[in-house]
Order: structure tokens, then C-alpha cells, then sequence
């Protein structure tokens, strides 16, 4: 774990970053962790206290940068090789095997490697492939992820090809500096627009349906100042613009337009 750095943002939500990365530490004694929080006033004090505890390093980051930049700026501090990405209300314990996604990225030729959450008691499934037309983005789902094509034995991990996985994964820190993060859009549509940008480079995606993380949805930890942030219109309009396409289709078949 000494060449793997995991970045957690912190933006208006104190407890979830807290518990996230006391899990990590918990988890994996050996992993670097960078919390970089987006200061509206002065640092938190609470989640710089947390950084002390769990041994991770604190970054100021500017008010509501975006996921986009904040991401950029924490690779950019981080020493290491390879990166793990998550959100702040991700919960990890030994079923995130973190340390096999690592095995798995340094033994392959793969760019990054990600894998699955559990939400509610349920696993969720997000992961599949991305077609760029003249007009338009279609992502179709792996259609069966519990049945994949390949088995990585270095790493004991199953595995898929594919050009769109969850927000938890691993990927090298050269990929995601050379295929950056949009620092334009804040929050909505990041992710997908993230993994277009994989897709247009030739970069090689994996997905594994072994490494599941939990997924801490506890709404009353959220503000009302936070959902507004959330959700912004000019997020999605810069997703079709920068793109050039007219509509997209999302990976559950909906049909999305500007």
C-alpha cells in the first residue's frame, strides 16, 4: 500500500468525510489518505482534528471548486503511483479490497480499475460501455456482472473490459494527470463526462464485480445548503456543449436532452 494514495473531498459534509476516512485507516494502516476540503470561511476544525487522528494530510481547497477540480488538485499533491478514488460517504472495510485492485492495476496494462457498492443492503451496478456518436452518448450496462470474461490470478480478481465503472476505483496517477478531471463542471455529470474523456484517449478501463465498498446514504447528514449545490442546470448544459451531442443515453435507457 506504501504507492497508493487515497483523496477524499470534503464539502459541507463534516460527519461523512470523518467516518470515511477513519474506515480507510482502520482498514488499510498503511494507505496515504489527502483530505481536501473546499473552505467557505475558515477550516473545519473538526475534520482537520480527524486528519491529525487518522494520520491523513489536510488540503484547503477554494469554495465550491467542483469534484472536478478538487480531484486535480489532490492528485496533483499526492506522491504516489496510483490513486484510489471514492466519495466521502463511502464506508470501507475489508470487502473493498483495495489492496487486490492495486495487485490487479500494477500486474496489467489497465488504466484503471473499479468496482461496486452497497447500498441499503443491496449491491448497486454501474458499470458498462460508452458509444460516442456524431450526436449523441450511449452507455449500454455489462449486462450480467456477476458473469465476467476475465480472472486477473495475481490478483484473484474477476474483470471486464469496459469504459464506464462506478466512482470507487483505482487508477494511475499518470492517466488521471494526462486525462484530467473537467474543472468547469461542479458535481452533475462530472463522472460521465470523466470517463468520456478515458474513452476518447484509448485508455483501458476494467470493471471487477468483487471489490464492493458501502455506500453511507444517510440523508439527514446533508443540508439544504448542500442539496442546492448538488444539482445545478449549468453543469448539465456544459455536459452537452463540451460534448457537441444533442442528447445521451443514460445506462438505465433513459434518453436525456439539453
Amino acid at each position: 500500500m506504501d504507492n497508493l494514495t487515497a483523496i477524499v473531498i470534503c464539502f459541507m459534509r463534516t460527519q461523512y468525510t470523518i467516518d470515511c476516512i477513519k474506515s480507510l485507516r482502520e482498514t488499510y494502516p498503511d494507505i496515504k489518505i489527502i483530505v481536501g476540503e473546499q473552505v467557505e470561511v475558515s477550516p473545519d476544525k473538526d475534520v482537520v482534528d480527524a486528519c491529525e487522528k487518522y494520520h491523513a494530510t489536510y488540503v484547503c481547497l477554494p469554495w465550491d471548486c467542483g469534484v472536478g477540480s478538487s480531484r486535480n488538485m489532490l492528485i496533483n499533491f499526492a506522491e504516489t503511483d496510483y490513486i484510489l478514488v471514492g466519495d466521502d460517504d463511502f464506508l470501507y472495510d475489508n470487502n473493498a479490497r483495495v489492496v487486490q485492485m492495486l495487485t490487479f492495476i500494477k500486474d496489467t496494462d489497465f488504466d484503471l480499475i473499479g468496482g461496486r457498492i452497497v447500498e441499503k443492503g443491496s449491491i448497486r451496478n454501474y458499470q458498462g460501455h460508452i458509444e460516442i456518436g456524431n450526436d449523441y452518448i450511449k452507455t449500454t450496462p455489462i449486462q450480467n456482472p456477476e458473469i465476467v470474461k476475465g480472472f486477473n490470478h495475481t490478483s484473484g480478481l474477476r474483470y471486464e473490459e469496459c469504459d464506464l465503472t462506478f466512482n470507487f476505483f483505482i487508477i494511475k496517477k499518470s492517466t488521471a494527470q494526462e486525462c484530467p478531471w473537467d474543472n468547469v463542471i461542479k458535481v452533475a455529470y462530472e463522472h460521465h463526462h470523466f470517463f468520456i474523456g478515458l474513452k476518447k484517449a484509448g485508455k483501458k478501463v476494467a470493471f471487477s464485480p468483487d471489490p464492493i465498498v458501502k455506500h453511507k446514504f444517510q440523508d439527514y447528514l446533508t443540508t439544504q445548503k448542500y442539496k442546492e449545490h448538488r444539482l445545478r442546470r449549468q453543469d448539465k448544459e456544459y455536459y452537452f456543449k463540451s460534448l457537441g451531442i444533442n442528447y445521451s443515453i443514460g445506462i438505465t435507457g433513459k434518453r436525456d436532452i439539453l
